[in-house]
């Protein structure tokens, strides 16, 4: 998280712009507090919580979707933590829907949170 965090600062922003951060193996680290408006999704920020993962690049620096299963858990756990504090029916979307750029590589929206990595694995990376 550390380098996504010296990034943003070198924006001039006073720290990392999301709320949270997960590593390819799972691990969670808090960035922004909850109570600060996020810095992820221009024009949408104060009603909104940002979470990012690593990846999102392949082997030659190209967009490509990279997301693991470790994070994926993670990120279930969050989304559910979110929908236990805000109600169930809070949207899910993801970076792309508010700027036009590749991330996360799969569509947030068609993802069923409650289901398995199994099942979200198919919406992720569809076979061809």
């Amino acid at each position: 998280m550390e380098w996504c965090n010296r990034l943003h600062k070198s924006f001039g922003w006073k720290m990392i712009g999301y709320h949270f951060f997960i590593e390819h193996d799972g691990k969670l680290s808090a960035g922004r507090p909850l109570g600060m408006t996020g810095a992820h999704a221009k024009g949408n920020n104060y009603d909104s919580i940002g979470v990012a993962f690593v990846g999102g690049r392949d082997t030659r620096n190209k967009d490509a979707c990279t997301i693991t299963e470790a994070q994926w858990l993670t990120l279930q756990k969050i989304c559910n933590a979110f929908r236990v504090l805000y109600g169930d029916n809070i949207p899910i979307h993801g970076h792309r829907m508010y700027k036009n750029t590749f991330c996360p590589g799969f569509d947030a929206e068609k993802i069923d949170w409650d289901g398995t990595w199994e099942d979200a694995e198919k919406v992720i990376y569809p076979k061809g």
